[in-house]
């Protein structure tokens, strides 16, 4: 007897959904630790140094497996959205909105599958989660972009210009950055 058929309790999420909840979790913390890694390394900036969040938090502490560094990692994915997604050009928006999702996701998908007072909060959850992933994935891809950016200033800043490597995803991925930052100011602008 498999997992899905044997609890009265989950019998009513098929098996593509959990499939999709999974991935859409995964989805979620690979874009995470991208931007927390890259917000370990802005922690220099007025406006982190003033929020003990990033005050001490180093890319080596970041990147840390001790106990004692993991505990520098305290801030949640909306408040690195909310200090640095302006200063990295991503839409504040889309960023809101990826964080209400993801938030809906992680805290209160069960409930929102759930007839509360008669009204389904996802009526297709399917479809929700698979937008869900491709908005995510899409933003995971304009961070790669912007760290291939990133890398290859970091490169040039050191003359090392010959020893980085921009491949095809690199450029794919900067293209999706800077569609990204294209729409961003143009809604800035109007």
């Amino acid at each position: 007897m498999n997992a899905t058929t044997s609890s009265p309790e989950v019998m009513h999420i098929d098996e593509e959904t959990f499939l999709l909840l999974g991935l859409a979790l995964y989805c979620a913390q690979k874009f995470e630790f991208g931007l927390y890694g890259i917000a370990s390394h802005m922690t220099h900036l007025p406006e982190a140094k003033k929020d003990k969040r990033f005050a001490n938090l180093t890319p080596n502490d970041f990147l840390s497996s001790h106990p004692e560094k993991k505990v520098l990692r305290k801030a949640t994915l909306g408040q690195i959205c909310t200090l640095f997604g302006e200063r990295l050009l991503l839409s504040s928006e889309e960023l809101e909105q990826l964080v209400t999702d993801r938030n809906l996701i992680v805290h209160d998908f069960w409930r929102e599958l759930r007839p509360m007072r008669g009204v389904v909060g996802i009526p297709n959850p399917n479809d929700f989660l698979r937008g869900f992933i491709t908005n995510v994935e899409r933003l995971n891809a304009a961070i790669k972009g912007l760290l291939s950016y990133l890398m290859e200033a970091a490169a040039q800043k050191e003359d090392r210009s010959t020893e980085i490597a921009i491949t095809n995803a690199d450029l794919e991925n900067r293209k999706i950055f800077e569609s990204i930052v294209a729409a961003r100011l143009a809604n800035h602008s109007t």
